[in-house]
């Protein structure tokens, strides 16, 4: 058990549950800002959350471990990067958010990537080795000595959203909708799926216009709403054709759109069936003309452990001749 703060005067109180050898527990106890250190069983380390900081609240933890393990659930090195406040060098300046491994195995084949939420579209912008194939024993001694690099960009936040097609209370599969502004209409673009009518639309914060695109799509619908409120969102001649994201977290549309008189019967896919049926056949018969005989028992594998952070440098365990 572990308990931070006084229970008698908090204003907000805090209860987990938590398995310390589970990938959860990684996560969890990472999002905690460590005001106190405790080892268990010589593997984890279990902090104490950042909100432990904050007067009026109290913490309280539970560690339920499993009573019998065959084998080591955790199959990850992983940090969780989070200040709770800014932090600055020597000349002043504000310091980037990091996560530092030490002591990391150097056999196993590695992937380097983000644990990030879903409508962040995240991309490593300085690398120094292949992320997704990292062996640290191949690394030559300079490389050794300096470690592994890597800074990660935050590209895009998505614009996320189901679109339902009133006419015939469906999706409208294959709809295509473009995201724009008055100096770029066109900014980003996207189809609908059949899928329960998901659309997605790379952005960034802002303002924009959602519209339809030239062509089929803007020939035989109209929006009826964005879905900026919901399912029953207000229709564009209220609220107009805006969607605001204002949030790191993404934003979720339900856009309803109709079909316009006369083209209830309409195919909106009807332009690019021939040129789907040509393509499929073309792909058909490049591999019927190319094929790979695998023989039984052949295949390619690879266990790959992850770990997870921000920015990150990897150096290999020192080793030393007895």
């Amino acid at each position: 058990r572990i308990a931070v703060g006084n229970e008698s005067t908090a204003y907000y109180q805090f209860g987990a549950i938590i398995d310390p050898l589970s990938e959860f527990a990684q996560k969890t106890a990472a999002v905690l800002e460590v005001c106190c250190m405790m080892k268990i069983y010589n593997i984890l380390y279990i902090g104490v959350i950042a909100l432990s900081k904050v007067d009026g609240v109290y913490i309280e933890i539970y560690l339920n471990p499993l009573q019998s393990l065959k084998e080591l659930p955790l199959k990850r090195f992983y940090r969780y990067v989070f200040d709770e406040e800014l932090h600055f060098d020597a000349t002043g300046q504000i310091e980037r958010p990091s996560a530092y491994f030490t002591n990391v195995p150097e056999d196993p084949l590695l992937t380097l990537g983000m644990d990030v939420i879903s409508p962040w579209l995240v991309r490593p912008v300085v690398a120094d080795q292949d992320l997704d194939n990292l062996r640290l024993a191949n690394l030559d001694a300079k490389q050794r000595a300096k470690g592994v690099t890597a800074v990660f960009e935050l590209r895009n936040i998505l614009i996320e959203g189901h679109c339902r097609d009133t006419t015939i209370n469906g999706p409208p599969r294959g709809l295509q909708f473009v995201l724009g502004t008055a100096s770029y209409p066109a900014l980003v673009d996207t189809i609908v799926m059949a899928n329960l009518g998901y659309l997605q639309l790379k952005a960034n914060p802002g303002v924009f216009e959602l519209s339809l695109r030239e062509g089929r799509s803007k020939e035989i619908y109209d929006i009826e709403s964005v879905g900026s409120e919901g399912w029953l969102s207000r229709s564009v001649e209220e609220i107009g054709y805006d969607v605001v994201l204002n949030t790191f977290e993404g934003v979720v549309i339900y856009p309803r759109v109709s079909r316009k008189p006369g083209k209830e019967k309409d195919n909106l896919l009807e332009d690019t069936t021939e040129t789907e049926d040509t393509e499929d056949a073309g792909i058909w018969s490049s591999i019927k003309s190319s094929l790979i005989l695998l023989l039984p028992g052949t295949g390619f594998g690879a266990l790959k452990n992850r770990s997870r952070l921000r920015r990150r440098r990897i150096k290999p365990k020192s080793t030393s001749s007895q």
